[in-house]
């Protein structure tokens, strides 16, 4: 009887640690499912965080896109205006040119003209004095 106690105790006492190594081990399940639980949240919100983060690259790649086309218009037409502006400046440049040689012509014309008409004033005076001496010997 002595030995079956013995071994009644021996087996409730080995009952007894298994228990607690039991709940030892749902202990630390609970407490491992809780950080598989944690875990899951912060990744669910990394891939929230990274799809945001994506998108707003995504929506920030099209506004360079859009600005470097507006940029290379805006730099075409700016091209176009200057060539324009050059071309005309190129042609009043040709326009002034001819009109300097125009003025140096009227000018030489002016000098031309008064020399005759000084030539022409000092005949006129001659033939005045030439009558005026006729007349004198009338």
């Amino acid at each position: 009887r002595r030995q079956l106690e013995e071994k009644l105790d021996e087996e409730q006492r080995q009952h007894k640690l298994t228990r607690e190594q039991l709940s030892n081990v749902r202990d630390a399940n609970s407490k491992l499912q809780r950080e598989v639980n944690t875990f899951d949240h912060d990744m669910q919100q990394l891939k929230s965080d990274y799809e945001t983060l994506k998108n707003s690259l995504s929506d920030r790649d099209a506004e360079i896109h859009k600005l470097d086309t507006e940029h290379t218009i805006y730099k075409d037409e700016q091209s176009h205006q200057l060539k324009a502006v050059s071309d005309e400046n190129h042609l009043l440049k040709m326009k002034n040119s001819e009109l300097e040689k125009q003025v140096e012509d009227v000018k030489n014309q002016s000098k031309n003209v008064h020399s005759l008409y000084m030539e022409s004033s000092r005949k006129l005076e001659k033939a005045q004095d030439e009558l005026k001496d006729m007349d004198m010997l009338r």
